[in-house]
Order: C-alpha cells, then sequence, then structure tokens
C-alpha cells in the first residue's frame, strides 16, 4: 500500500497542473542601468560622488532616476532606487532597495562592512546592508512643515526626531555618521546606538537666514553647510557655501576657519588659503591631510597642508560636454560635488547647480591631472539604440500595448526629460516611436496604427494624434 501511494502521489500532481495553467512573470522592459559598462552607459544627470575604502564609485542621479549606481571594475550597477521619480514615502522599507522609489537623493558613505548611507530630501537617512535591503536609521518624517519650512525639534533617538534637506553623509571609522543637515543649518551625529547630536551650527541666526558669525564653540556658532568630509583624525570639515569659507570642527568641538576670505570671487592662488576667495560646494581629504574643494567658480581647488592654496582643475568656463579629457586645467568644471580614493584619485560630478549646466558623466582626474569621464555616456536615462530593454531604466511606464503581430509599446513618462511611446523590437532592444508627448490614451487598431491623446491629461488633451 506503501509503495502505491508513492507512486499515485506524482501522478496527481501531474493531472492537477495540466488541469491549470502556470503562469510566470518576467521582465520585458526595465530595471537598468545595471551590469553595464560604465562610460557606455546612460544615467542622466548626477547630483553626487562618493568613493569606499576600496575605491568603488557611488554616483547619486537626479532627476529622471533617483538612484545610486555603484561603478567597480569598468561596469556600473544599480544598488538602490527603482528609478521611477517620486513615490510614497517609506514605501518598500525592509525590502531590496532597487525595488523601492527614491527621490532627492544627496551624497552617499559607505561603512567598513559594507553598508551604504543614502541621505534622501527632505526628512530620511536610509542604509543598504551588503545584502541590498534597505532601512530608515534617522529622521521621523517631520522635518518639514505644511508651509515648506524646517523644523528642527533638537537631538535624541535618530529615529525619533527631524532632518531637514540632508544633502551628504560621512562616516568615521567607528562606524558614526554625519550629516550635513542642509535646512537646519547644522551638522548632526548618529552614533552606533542610533543617538543624534548636534556636532556644529546653532540654526539660523539674522531675519531666518544663516550668516557668519566667526569661529568658538561649534554648536553655539552659524554654519550654512554644503559637503562634508572626515580626516583621518575624526576632524570635520564643512563647505560653508554662505559664507564662502571652509571650516573645520576638532574633535574638541571647537570650530575655526581654515580656507576662504568671505568673498565669493576667484583669487588667490598661490597665497594662503586664509586669503582666497571662493564659492565651497564640497571639501573632500586625501589621506596625507590636503584639503580639495569643488569651488562653484568652476575650479577644484587643492590646499596643502602648510596652508597655500593652488587650482588643481577647471578653466573657469562652464560649457561642460560630456567628453571632457586631458588635462585637467585645461577642462571644464561643472560640479559641485568631489571625492577622492586613497591613492589620491579626484572624482567629480558633471552638473553645476546654478547655471544648470549638465555633462550628464563623473569624471575622473588622476593623480597626473588628466582628466576623463569615468561613468555615464552624456545622455538621459532613457531609450539607448542597440541596449537591451531590460538594462532600460523603463521611467514610469503608463500604459502598454501590442500591435496585431505582437510588437510591444510603451508610454514612457520620463520625469524633466522627455516622455513619449517607445517600441520593443524583435531583438529586446526598445527605440522611440514619437517623442514629446504629454497624453494619457493610447489605442491600436486593427491594421497596426496606433493613436494617442496629446495634453496634460486625459480630460484636458488638444488633440489626439496618429502614428
Amino acid at each position: 500500500m506503501r509503495r502505491l501511494l508513492i507512486f499515485a502521489f506524482p501522478l496527481l500532481l501531474a493531472s492537477l497542473c495540466s488541469a491549470q495553467q502556470m503562469w510566470v512573470i518576467a521582465t520585458v522592459a526595465g530595471g537598468g542601468p545595471n551590469n553595464l559598462p560604465a562610460t557606455g552607459a546612460a544615467i542622466g544627470s548626477v547630483g553626487g560622488v562618493a568613493v569606499d575604502g576600496a575605491g568603488n564609485l557611488y554616483v547619486t542621479t537626479e532627476f529622471s532616476s533617483n538612484a545610486i549606481l555603484e561603478v567597480t571594475g569598468g561596469q556600473v550597477f544599480r544598488v538602490a532606487g527603482a528609478g521611477t521619480g517620486a513615490g510614497d514615502a517609506l514605501i518598500g522599507i525592509g525590502g531590496p532597495a532597487t525595488e523601492m522609489t527614491l527621490w532627492d537623493l544627496g551624497t552617499v558613505a559607505v561603512d567598513g562592512a559594507g553598508d551604504i548611507f543614502i541621505p534622501e530630501d527632505p526628512n530620511y537617512i536610509y542604509k543598504v546592508d551588503p545584502n541590498g535591503i534597505i532601512t530608515v536609521v534617522a529622521g521621523d518624517g517631520q522635518g518639514i512643515n505644511y508651509l515648506g519650512q524646517c523644523v528642527f525639534d533638537g537631538d535624541g533617538p535618530a529615529l525619533q526626531h527631524s532632518l531637514c534637506q540632508p544633502v551628504q553623509v560621512v562616516v568615521d571609522g567607528q562606524g558614526n555618521l554625519f550629516v550635513s543637515d542642509f535646512g537646519s543649518y547644522r551638522i548632526r551625529k548618529i552614533d552606533t546606538q542610533g543617538n543624534m547630536t548636534t556636532v556644529a551650527g546653532d540654526g539660523p541666526n539674522v531675519y531666518g537666514k544663516c550668516v557668519f558669525d566667526g569661529d568658538g564653540p561649534a554648536t553655539n556658532h552659524s554654519v550654512c553647510p554644503g559637503g562634508i568630509a572626515l580626516d583621518s583624525s575624526g576632524n570635520l570639515y564643512i563647505a560653508d557655501f554662505v559664507a564662502y569659507t571652509v571650516r573645520k570642527v576638532d574633535t574638541s568641538g571647537n570650530m575655526t576657519t581654515v580656507a576662504g576670505n568671505g568673498s565669493s570671487s576667484y583669487s588667490g592662488d598661490g597665497g594662503p588659503a586664509l586669503s582666497a576667495g571662493m564659492i565651497p560646494g564640497s571639501v573632500a581629504l586625501d589621506t596625507a591631510g590636503n584639503i580639495y574643494i569643488a569651488d562653484e567658480n568652476y575650479r577644484i581647488r587643492k590646499v596643502d597642508t602648510s596652508g597655500i592654496i593652488t587650482t588643481v582643475a577647471g578653466n573657469r568656463t562652464y560649457n561642460c560636454t560630456s567628453d571632457e579629457a586631458g588635462p585637467a586645467l585645461q577642462q571644464s568644471i561643472c560640479g559641485d560635488w568631489i571625492a577622492v580614493d586613497k591613492a589620491g584619485n579626484l572624482y567629480v560630478d558633471g552638473e553645476e547647480g546654478s547655471t544648470g549646466a549638465q555633462a550628464k558623466v563623473a569624471y575622473k582626474i588622476d593623480t597626473r591631472g588628466n582628466m576623463a569621464p569615468f561613468a555615464g555616456n552624456g545622455q538621459d536615462i532613457g531609450v539607448a539604440p542597440g541596449v537591451p530593454a531590460t538594462q532600460e531604466l523603463e521611467t514610469m511606464p503608463v500604459s502598454i500595448f501590442a500591435d496585431p503581430s505582437g510588437v510591444l509599446y510603451f508610454f514612457a513618462y520620463y520625469y524633466l526629460a522627455d516622455n513619449g511611446v517607445v517600441k520593443m523590437g524583435s531583438d529586446g532592444t526598445l527605440s522611440w516611436v514619437v517623442q514629446g508627448l504629454s497624453g494619457t490614451a493610447y489605442a491600436i487598431d486593427g491594421v497596426g496604427n496606433v493613436y494617442s491623446t496629446n495634453g496634460p491629461n486625459l480630460a484636458n488633451a488638444t488633440e489626439v494624434l496618429k502614428w
């Protein structure tokens, strides 16, 4: 009897399977860029760069993608962000980071264990662990009030207190996080126990604005923070973009000015850094203690350990393109964010916020002073000829339909980029059919003609197009 049951069970299972359709789900478009040559992939607008201890580059992308990309071994991988523009806060927490919709990301940090910490404007700091799972480590979602104003509610458990427009995170050797909390005019520290304290800045001090009020105890003086960095001794450096200075907070909590004379004009090369004019956007330090400053006068400046400032990249033009290559002093620098690896190579993003100049790449400047694209091909996230559809970032596919022969069409919405209909070819790649559409209704007739509305929405469509 036992033998009969053993043979009968597979027969029963086979009959059930044959009686019921087995459905298999697979991705046919979207999900990239992932595992592509770094300089051949479209990554769109770059909003930040960071380097981990192994020399891997992390790129923050903006607008149509909102993702964190890792560049390693000459390939680019998406490590966080579904790349679908704005979404509902915290949906996806506890799951894969690449499936969560993120919004307005800042410059990341990576600790020695491989955890990636991501600031998201306006309220949160996320952690992506080495398994790719995303969680919240700071922010209670209350950093902005109904009037759009920043709300500072003091220090304490990081998950029970607010952040306001965090733009960068750095991590020290003990695993403590430091956050440039742009909107609250403060630098916050999150220790390994999850407690958040203020380590620099006392908020807006003149008519709701941040104004330079000198040096001294860091928590008793104002800072208007952009980028931040740590040196090997744990001293904190702040790009103060309003005071046009770089500030240093030592491990005793005292703040001093180490570069900048308070003038926004580009000046001072070859002399003391304290006598130089600059607009510091971000800072980075190499292993020798030299300070690098992304000067929004379209330059990268270096302050050596004796306090002398020089320019190491940029010709003060901002006609940035994706093929800037050659001696760094002869190239256009349009970046706000810089990073430096252990070997002394510099990385800079290809977008300058105040002018809107965008090269849509991240550059590398090697120790010999040569500059070349390191990630990105200068194109927006979107449809790239010849790239498999599953390597494209098919941002917010609004609708899908097929013609009588089975060819698939997608209407894709690219935030602040081009919108329209793309077609999947028999080779599995996407191509534009029509660009510049903003409608929401699509149909196809029996002979393959496609019709669409064109307008802000179906109710306000201005015309019906046939193509």
